[in-house]
């Protein structure tokens, strides 16, 4: 059984958070995929499986794009619209983890960006 599947009870329609939160909480079909959203919001149940695709993009896909400029930039933009979409979705219940999360994601723009510098000569 997968998060979609579940999804009803992972976010009840017409539920508020701390009632869909409690309820997800002791619900004995829920326990196995526990780790997959624990974390988060109740809204934001399908963010860890996002979560896996962006890591398998930047690490599994960005590498093949061969060297110098083209890897440099795709990871710029790619890092420019992950740090936006988490900014915006603050995905995690807690908001200091929302906060960590967002300057990773900026964290990574950076590394790209001194790779693009450092790719076109620009210092």
């Amino acid at each position: 059984m997968g998060l979609w599947r579940v999804r009803a009870k992972l976010n009840p329609p017409g539920k508020h958070r701390k009632s869909a939160l409690l309820n997800r909480h002791h619900d004995d079909d829920l326990r196995h995929l526990k780790f997959l959203f624990s974390d988060y919001k109740p809204d934001c149940w399908w963010y860890e499986v996002a979560e896996i695709y962006r890591r398998t993009l930047f690490i599994g896909v960005l590498p093949l794009l061969g060297t110098g400029t083209l890897r440099a930039s795709m990871g710029c933009l790619l890092s420019i619209l992950c740090a936006f979409i988490v900014h915006e979705v603050k995905p995690f219940l807690s908001e200091s983890a929302n906060k960590l999360f967002v300057g990773a994601q900026y964290q990574i723009l950076f590394t790209f960006l001194a790779a693009l510098m450092l790719e076109t000569d620009s210092l």
